[in-house]
């Protein structure tokens, strides 16, 4: 029957097991994957009635108990092995784990194990605006998200409102060779503004970079096309900012401006006076756009031409442009309609409105 064995010191080799407890002489970690491995103990077999378990002090909180059934005998050897599947560690960071058997609570044995280091996997149609509509390729400055596998080791986020880091939790990104500016990082999506010093008409190669704090890994080499604009919209509004738009059934109601509206987006095109990527856009001069959108609005009726104030970057915001519209008079109301931006090199986006009843 067995005895209760005196604590021993983790990550110490027990030797003062009485009775038929198990004394486990070594460990042994093999199939080592990204976020798991064979885990196998090796003990003196007084007692192979008795089962054991594996604990792992980290990544979770893994614990695996292996049936006496599993407790097989080593051939010309006086030790036998157990083993068990230990699943849910993170890649590249160590652990300990030990190992206790027979009933007995103690670490009897301890080892450490790093699972495998894994590159970052994306590809170019994974890399998107990061407003809607999603599309493909990047521009000058724009926000975009880059969406895969093993991006990142944790999920992180910075401030919107601050200089963005070129490195967040470890996850870094270069455009030919230039920093981005990260957002938000996790394993499967990051959020990154692109340099405003990439040249449109030409293909930048993208590539991630992790570091898993023993070691960085990077990617294979993306190539994306780089385009003047590749706008998508977060988001529109009143001229205020209060009234949200897009939701159901909200209407725009005439201001001191008159029908006016804002439209939030990025990836707009170039801006004059602003190159500084991650670094909120400047309140005093604005970074105005170089050539700003055309605005039209489309109703059951036809199109009418609608005025443009202002497009800017939006002061304090990193990658977000701000549009100023106002509407012309003979808008239908009570009725949704389409305010569509159009950008010089041809790209566009439009949104639904309703006009208040009067």
């Amino acid at each position: 029957m067995s005895k209760s064995c005196a604590a021993v010191v983790f990550f110490a080799l027990a030797s003062a097991c009485l009775g038929q407890q198990l004394t486990v002489q070594t460990m042994i970690a093999t199939n080592i994957t990204s976020t798991g491995a064979t885990l196998n103990g090796y003990y003196a077999p007084a007692a192979a009635t008795q089962s054991c378990q594996f604990n792992v002090e980290a990544g979770g909180g893994v614990s695996k108990a292996v049936p006496a059934t599993s407790l097989t005998p080593v051939a010309s050897s006086n030790l036998a092995v157990f083993s068990a599947q230990i699943i849910g560690l993170n890649p590249g960071q160590s652990v300990g784990y030990y190992a206790a058997c027979g009933g007995n609570t103690a670490p009897q044995s301890a080892a450490f194990i790093t699972p495998a280091m894994i590159a970052p996997e994306f590809s170019v149609n994974s890399i998107l605006a990061a407003a809607a509509p999603a599309r493909s390729g990047i521009s000058p400055g724009e926000l975009v998200t880059i969406g895969g596998q093993y991006l990142a080791t944790t999920t992180a986020t910075a401030s919107a409102a601050a200089n963005l880091p070129s490195s967040l939790a470890g996850t870094s990104v270069t455009f030919a060779g230039m920093p981005g500016a990260i957002l938000s990082a996790a394993p499967g999506t990051i959020t990154v503004q692109a340099p405003f010093t990439l040249s449109p008409g030409s293909y930048a190669p993208v590539v991630v970079a992790v570091d898993y704090g023993n070691g960085q890994i990077l990617s294979s080499t993306v190539m994306v096309t780089v385009q003047s604009s590749n706008i998508g919209v977060f988001g529109y509004t009143d001229i205020s900012g209060i009234t949200d738009l897009s939701q159901p059934n909200q209407v725009l109601h005439p201001t001191s401006c008159g029908w006016c509206m804002t439209v939030w987006s990025t990836g707009n095109g170039p801006v004059t006076g602003w190159s500084s990527t991650g670094y909120p856009a400047p309140v005093n001069p604005l970074a105005s756009s170089t050539i700003p959108p055309t605005a039209t609005v489309v109703t059951g009726n036809g199109a009418l031409s609608a005025q443009v104030l202002w497009s800017v970057l939006a002061p304090g915001q990193v990658g977000v442009w701000q549009t100023n519209i106002k509407l012309p008079p003979g808008i239908p109301t009570g009725t949704p309609v389409f305010v569509q931006l159009s950008l010089p090199d041809g790209d566009s986006v439009s949104v639904s409105i309703t006009i208040a009843t009067q």
